[in-house]
Formats: structure tokens, C-alpha cells, sequence
């Protein structure tokens, strides 16, 4: 969702964008950053020999340990899941939320 992804320190994404995005959460280094990436890529996640102890974890819902050689591959799905629909736009829901162009 977006307040997830943006309380996770990841980025806004517009609605009816082809994108994915992969937000690291809790990151030990200041060069991990969110991104954002096309619908149509396949993102490809595998596990080194020498790693250990690593959980992945999917909209905090599904957990699997991964060992060493292990990959998964990422898609996005072929049709989206439209889980909310308001007669306001996004940004005047963002606005709203946000208080984008408020005064302090």
C-alpha cells in the first residue's frame, strides 16, 4: 500500500503506473534505497553460498527462510487488484492525508 511503503521510507507511486517497487526495510547501510521499477521486469532474488539466516518476508503476511543457493523470482501480476476507489482524485487524497500545501 502506499502509507506502508511510505512509512517504510519508500516512495509514492501514482495510480495506473506500471511499476513496482522494492523498499528496504531496516536497512544497515545508508546505500539501500527504495525503487522503482517497470510492471513488465522480472526481479530475480538469490541467496550467496556463504549467507546465512535470512528471512524473506512479503506485506509482513508470508515468511520463508531462505538457504544458500535459493532464488525466487519476482513478477508483477498480470491484471491489478483494485482494493480502493473514492470519488475524490489521489492527489486530493494525498493532499488531505499529507497536508500538502498547508501552512505552519
Amino acid at each position: 500500500s502506499t502509507a506502508y511503503n511510505m512509512a517504510a521510507g519508500g516512495p509514492i507511486v501514482v495510480p495506473g503506473q506500471a511499476a513496482m517497487t522494492m523498499t528496504p526495510i531496516c536497512a544497515h547501510s545508508l546505500t539501500n534505497r527504495p525503487l522503482v521499477i517497470p510492471a513488465a521486469s522480472t526481479i530475480r532474488l538469490e541467496l550467496g553460498a556463504d549467507v546465512r539466516g535470512v528471512i524473506l518476508t512479503v506485506d509482513a503476511q508470508w515468511a520463508h527462510s531462505f538457504l544458500p543457493g535459493d532464488v525466487v523470482e519476482l513478477t508483477a501480476a498480470a491484471s491489478p487488484l483494485l482494493l480502493f476507489s473514492s470519488p475524490k482524485g489521489f492527489f486530493d487524497i494525498m493532499r488531505d492525508k499529507l497536508h500538502w500545501g498547508a501552512r505552519s
